[in-house]
């Protein structure tokens, strides 16, 4: 019986993707924070005045402000805020700064703490700043 070298050849390319991917191993709690830096919102501008947040965030056409929410953590003698986009933004337009305002008061207990949002930096270069939704 003749083998075919064009199956072997197949054959030995799965049986080693196969194994090379089970000796992988990884920190699950490192790829736990990468995870939840990068999908933290980017933000510019942000601004709490007592009744909401206003952040500048990134649209592709379809962005809400409800489709943002406010976490916050107390840390020491610090409330860290963090702003959560809770509805992915489907739509195709090209990326555009915008400020949307976000319902959310501080919870007593950070009303002696200093405030500090915690998302990474949107950089918008020397673009002017979109519109505004509240």
């Amino acid at each position: 019986m003749k083998s075919n070298p064009i199956v072997l050849a197949c054959a030995l390319w799965v049986l080693t993707a196969c194994s090379a991917g089970s000796q992988t191993t990884s920190n699950p709690s490192t790829l736990q924070n990468k995870t939840e830096v990068s999908s933290m919102e980017k933000i510019s501008n942000a601004v709490y005045d007592g009744e909401s947040v206003t952040v500048t965030v990134i649209s592709t056409g379809c962005t809400q402000a409800s489709h943002f929410a406010v976490e916050h953590q107390l840390v020491g003698d610090r409330c860290e805020i963090t702003v959560v986009r809770t509805e992915p933004d489907r739509c195709r337009r090209a990326p555009t700064p915008i400020t949307v305002g976000i319902a959310w008061s501080a919870p007593a207990e950070c009303d002696d703490a200093s405030l500090f949002f915690m998302n990474p930096i949107l950089k918008t270069g020397n673009r002017a700043l979109g519109r505004t939704l509240d």
